[in-house]
């Protein structure tokens, strides 16, 4: 059964926008990965396995691009608002 939470619009796009750029980076992430397996010759699904044991990791498998129309939408937004708010510059 889902959950009903109720919070402000703007709250809701960001989460969203949250989501939806970490499900893209882990995926791109487990593809990567997966060169680095196949390259060095090692089963990236069993690495994947082994490594998803520690309770706070969840890597994806690797597999097609992600896309969609938010995608699009989704990394520009994540650049404008780095932009705008310069946090890029203070992250690190």
């Amino acid at each position: 059964m889902l959950k009903t939470i109720s919070l402000r619009v703007t709250s809701a796009e960001v989460t969203k926008l949250a989501e939806n750029t970490f499900r893209d980076m882990n995926v791109a992430f487990a593809n990567e990965l997966a060169l680095i397996c196949e390259h060095i010759g090692v089963d990236v699904i069993e690495a994947i396995k082994i490594v998803n044991t520690h309770p706070r990791v969840n890597i994806h498998n690797p597999r097609c691009g992600v896309g969609g129309p938010c995608l699009p939408k989704t990394i520009l937004t994540d650049v404008k608002l780095n932009t705008k708010l310069a946090v890029c510059n203070e992250i690190n």
